[in-house]
């Protein structure tokens, strides 16, 4: 027994004594993580780290407690053999003095039934007894300088457990504030970024409305680019040309009216058509024969029905006369519906036929003035006024020529003609101060005027490129008179009777046209 306990002794003090050692590591530990407050992770490795120490300490708490209990039950164990000894002892040594007291008889007795032996054996007994006890009695000391040492490891163990714990929570105490600290920031943090991302959104959609806007005005400035580059070439060919005593507003406007016009009845004409075309469709989907139950009536019926209907609306708002109570079952009535109707196309087909010979008429004299015109200098720029400002356009080159390039070259040009023009003017006066012609010598001139060329007609005089050489227009003869055919002559009545209403646009061209034979004519 002794040998264990010296033992267990053996192996639990260099457990001990190393204790203190990895408390002490774990405290320089605890001390290297309190400066490290920052850096999380390497505090939570050490606080896993302490965690780990405390339960190897606890595990040998508990191990060193229940070697203290074995050597209390041990110990206790040794009492009650002593109390056991202490009880024989005594009643050996009552033994010996009860045959002590029994006189010589006994002794004698006790000498004569082998007493000696029993004594050597009690003796030998005793002393065994005796030693055994003193060991147990330095083993119980032992014992007791193993508890008590044990129990102050035990305190030891409990004071750095209790300070272990203390130095845990106050790095948990430290961790939770900073963690708290920690959270007050982020929630500082996330409110400012969300603060930021307003702010980035706003000049998100800000830049977005920028843009557009500058998109729009790009836009804008390449509208009024592109219409001012057009106006700068419809310029600069009018006043390269001499158009511009002839041409004005109003001539483009007459244009485009006409040009609309045109489109619209071109679009009149397409809706009419499509028109026609549905109703076709439609009367062919009619005219299919489907099976019909018995007690309906049939589609033929139907669509008689709705013919008459039709028929009598439309009489409803003829102009011409017809006969008042329309009955369509009725012969007498669709005879006299028929010669009225008969009588009416026959008016309307002599009033177109008229209308056909003065449109004839009015072509014609549009042709002749066509004609003149297209022969004239000036006279592609008079009837297309809009495609003679505007040939030769080209808007690839928008960004590359200057705005006022080609109206600055063509003003440049006008003003030397200009100059041109004055100078020449200025020269034919002082000539004609200085030498002043006789009466004899402008008669002269006047008898060498070529007088089979009076009907010829001639251009109107360039005034401002007077000084500039050009080569004369080719000479147009005056148109032959035509010859009045009986057909012509009724339907000029007839114009005189009833005028025609022209459109507006080719109204101011006739007046036009008029006035400028009229011109040539004085």
């Amino acid at each position: 027994m002794v040998i264990m306990t010296s033992l267990f002794r053996a192996k639990i003090t260099p457990r001990a004594s190393k204790a203190p050692l990895q408390v002490k590591n774990g405290s320089t530990l605890s001390k290297s993580s309190a400066v490290l407050n920052g850096q999380d992770f390497e505090l939570l490795d050490q606080i896993e780290i302490q965690r780990g120490e405390n339960r190897i300490l606890y595990q040998k708490l508990q191990s060193k407690s229940e070697a203290l209990v074995i050597l209390t039950k041990e110990l206790d164990k040794t009492r009650a053999e002593c109390e056991e000894y202490r009880i024989l002892t005594q009643t050996l040594h009552g033994r010996d003095a009860a045959r002590q007291i029994g006189g010589p008889r006994a002794l004698a007795l006790r000498t004569n039934s082998n007493g000696l032996f029993r004594d050597l054996t009690l003796t030998n007994q005793l002393g065994e007894l005796r030693g055994e006890n003193k060991r147990l009695l330095a083993e119980r000391d032992q014992l007791r300088i193993l508890v008590k040492e044990k129990e102050a490891d035990v305190k030891l163990l409990r004071d750095e457990l209790g300070q272990a714990r203390n130095d845990v929570n106050h790095r948990q105490n430290q961790i939770s504030v900073e963690a708290s600290r920690r959270c007050q920031d982020l929630g500082i943090l996330v409110r400012k970024l969300e603060l930021l991302q307003l702010k980035y959104s706003r000049l998100k959609q800000d830049l977005q409305s920028l843009l557009d806007e500058k998109e729009d005005l790009v836009q804008e400035r390449d509208a009024y680019k592109c219409k001012v580059h057009r106006l700068n070439h419809a310029m600069s060919a009018l006043l390269k040309s001499d158009g511009y005593k002839t041409i004005d507003l109003d001539w483009l406007l007459s244009e485009n009216q006409f040009l609309r016009e045109s489109l619209e009845h071109v679009q009149e004409e397409k809706q009419l058509a499509n028109d026609m075309g549905r109703k076709y469709k439609c009367a062919l989907e009619n005219s299919r024969h489907r099976p019909k139950p018995p007690g309906v009536k049939t589609g033929q019926e139907e669509e008689a029905q709705m013919l008459n209907d039709q028929i009598v609306a439309l009489l409803g708002k003829t102009s011409f006369p017809c006969p008042v109570e329309l009955n369509l079952s009725s012969t007498d009535s669709l005879q006299e519906l028929s010669l009225s109707l008969l009588e009416t196309l026959n008016d309307r087909m002599l009033q177109l036929k008229h209308q056909r010979r003065a449109n004839k008429h009015i072509m014609a004299r549009l042709e002749e003035f066509e004609h003149k015109m297209k022969n004239d200098e000036h006279g592609h720029l008079i009837m297309n006024p809009s495609q003679y400002l505007m040939a030769g356009y080209s808007a690839a080159n928008v960004d590359e020529e200057p705005l006022h390039d080609g109206v600055d070259s063509a003003l440049e040009d006008l003003d030397a003609r200009i100059v041109a023009c004055d100078l020449s003017r200025q020269s034919s006066i002082e000539s004609s101060v200085n030498q002043s012609p006789d009466v004899s010598d402008l008669y002269k001139r006047f008898q060498a005027i070529n007088v089979e060329r009076e009907d010829s007609i001639y251009n109107p005089p360039d005034i401002i490129a007077e000084g500039i050489p050009r080569v004369n227009p080719p000479q147009i003869q005056a148109p032959s008179p035509i010859p009045i055919d009986p057909e012509t002559a009724e339907a000029n009545e007839i114009l005189m009777e009833d005028p025609i209403v022209l459109p507006d646009h080719l109204q101011s061209l006739v007046d036009q046209a008029m006035r400028d034979l009229e011109d040539h004519d004085e």
